[in-house]
Order: structure tokens, then C-alpha cells, then sequence
């Protein structure tokens, strides 16, 4: 059967996807707002957002 993922494995899945998103200039990027409104963002805007999520992910990521 399916076994659950470990944490680390979230962390790693995680860790791939905000690179992925800090270098992936291509493709827009949807931003949900608390009050449920979401934002299609340019690319100055997105690589801003993408580094602020980075820094507020950091404590999640694993230590290398």
C-alpha cells in the first residue's frame, strides 16, 4: 500500500518547488490573499514574491 510521506519529504518537495519558482521566468504565478482574491503577477512582481515566500519557508527547510 501507500505509505505516508515523512516530513522530510515535504520539506524536500517544498525546498524543489520555491526554486523551481524563483528561476521559472515563464509561467505566471497565482497569489491567493487571505480574503480569497488572487493576483495574476508580471515577473518583477513574482520574483519579489517568490523571495519573500523563500524567506518565510526558510525555517521549514531542512539544514544542508
Amino acid at each position: 500500500g501507500d505509505k505516508p510521506k515523512d516530513a522530510a519529504d515535504f520539506a524536500k518537495e517544498i525546498a524543489a518547488e520555491l526554486t523551481d519558482a524563483l528561476h521559472n521566468y515563464n509561467r505566471m504565478m497565482r497569489v491567493r490573499h487571505v480574503y480569497g482574491e488572487v493576483a495574476s503577477l508580471r515577473d518583477v512582481e513574482k520574483e519579489k514574491s517568490c523571495v519573500e515566500m523563500y524567506f518565510l519557508a526558510t525555517p521549514f527547510l531542512p539544514v544542508r
